[in-house]
């Protein structure tokens, strides 16, 4: 009786830790920028709904 067939195992050690190295790529990735992303999202002076991600100086 065969437990796991050829493609259960090739997913099971090939693919999965190539999966969870990816993962952690972008976690470690959030850690290191998150002091400048708080920034970017606590400086936030947008007026125009459509270009929300551009700072714009109020004119006088």
């Amino acid at each position: 009786m065969e437990l796991f067939g050829l493609f259960e195992l090739f997913i099971a050690f090939n693919l999965m830790p190539l999966v969870f190295i990816f993962l952690w790529y972008l976690i470690i990735g959030d850690f290191k920028n998150f002091k400048a992303s708080k920034v970017a999202c606590t400086n936030f002076t947008a007026t125009d709904p459509v270009n929300c991600y551009q700072n714009y100086k109020k004119s006088n």
